[in-house]
């Protein structure tokens, strides 16, 4: 898992070096910011997980009393709050990342907070839908992301419905009133799909803003 990580933490870095030397305003700035502070995020992830992966096993564990089963479900909460955290923290840049980019689009910001006074991430992507800027797969994927994010964040990760999703290479399952289930590295895969999906929908919202000029007609 922390090989994983550290091939997101140089995906974050690439994507930002490329945000930076790209993009256009009003999309440079706040794509570049929210890049680099995902980048900086799974930085102190890493540090984290290797800091339990070096005590797993010393004297520090051994002296607890612990058998193997213990100490394996002890380091799996771990794992578990550290890169939960992590997927709450990447959503969170997100959300406030593409705010920070709609706000000055009359036309895509009134489209998602239909006449509201707030903008949500949800409502952003679902416009971006009803625009063509993101695919309708994407944006089944945006929902999904969505939907685990405010169960880890407003509902202690306890499904309300019963749902199954694919995102990536996992699934997870949920049914009421139980916690959600899948595999251990589940928020670093949905980490990464976060992270890309929005990088793309940024650079094709850009495009979208500042549409590459058309080649002259050939008049020769």
């Amino acid at each position: 898992m922390i090989d994983n990580v550290a091939d997101l933490i140089d995906l974050a870095a690439l994507y930002a070096h490329m945000a930076e030397e790209e993009s256009f305003p009003p999309i440079r700035g706040p794509l570049a910011e929210s890049l680099w502070g995902m980048h900086n995020r799974l930085t102190i992830t890493q540090e984290v997980l290797g800091f339990y992966l070096r005590i797993w096993g010393s004297d520090r564990w051994e002296g607890r009393g612990m058998d193997d089963e213990q100490m394996g479900a002890e380091m799996t909460d771990r794992i578990l709050t550290i890169t939960k955290g992590l997927f709450v923290d990447v959503m969170s840049i997100v959300e406030k990342g593409s705010k920070s980019m709609v706000t000055g689009d009359e036309g895509l910001r009134s489209l998602a907070s239909q006449g509201r006074r707030f903008l949500y991430l949800r409502d952003i992507m679902g416009a971006s839908q009803q625009e063509g800027i993101i695919s309708d797969a994407a944006s089944r994927e945006w929902d999904d992301l969505i939907t685990v994010r405010n169960l880890v964040v407003h509902n202690n990760s306890i499904a309300d419905r019963s749902y199954r999703l694919s995102i990536g290479d996992i699934t997870i399952s949920m049914r009421p009133n139980r916690m959600m289930k899948g595999p251990l590295g589940s928020f670093v895969v949905l980490s990464e799909r976060a992270l890309t999906l929005y990088f793309h929908w940024a650079r094709s919202y850009g495009n979208r803003l500042h549409p590459s000029p058309k080649p002259a007609d050939d008049c020769s």
